[in-house]
């Protein structure tokens, strides 16, 4: 702190001893003021300290909204399941087939949510599991063509080949229903 100002300053300084033809040894020194260096690095810090515990708190509220809407979620789930026991028209079977597949796909954006913590730990997987690519995608459109019926267009899926292929269902399901927006 100085006397004059009673502010703080940051210094850094350099010195070499130098001996003189008599044996005597002076000092050369450079004292350099660092401070709004010294300030910029502390302001950093601050920042850095910040912005991991804003995350921290990002991602502990994720973890915890994700259970809470995982639960009756399931819940939903399995009342569907429990419907399709059911005696059901063609109708009502086609509509509890679709509000399942809404279902899983909202599930499957939630745990894609809790797996936000995953990325930013840098331990994401993705999901590589066999499954029928056609299907998945028919029950996609079928999802989605009333609301592009309510616009006034239609959508429509032709495939000329059922495959099945090794991919990550949830990317697909997320990029298909991209289409929409």
């Amino acid at each position: 702190t100085t006397a004059i100002t009673h502010t703080e300053k940051w210094v850094q300084g350099r010195g070499n001893p130098h001996r003189l033809e008599n044996g005597d040894i002076i000092w050369t020194s450079v004292i350099s003021d660092v401070s709004d260096r010294k300030r910029a690095e502390l302001a950093l810090l601050e920042a850095k300290e910040e912005a991991e515990q804003a995350s921290y708190y990002k991602t502990s509220f994720l973890a915890v909204m994700s259970h809470e809407i995982r639960t009756p979620m399931n819940g939903v789930l399995g009342m569907l399941d429990l419907l399709s026991k059911t005696d059901l028209t063609e109708s009502q079977r086609s509509y509890l087939r679709m509000a399942q597949f809404s279902a899983d796909s909202l599930l499957g954006l939630i745990n894609d949510i809790l797996d936000f913590s995953k990325i930013e730990a840098g331990k994401m997987d993705l999901e590589q599991i066999e499954f029928d690519l056609l299907y998945e995608l028919e029950n996609i459109v079928q999802t989605m063509a009333p609301t592009a019926y309510e616009k006034g267009l239609e959508f429509i899926f032709r495939s000329e080949e059922h495959t099945s292929e090794l991919q990550s269902l949830s990317r697909i399901s997320y990029a298909v229903f991209c289409l929409k927006k």
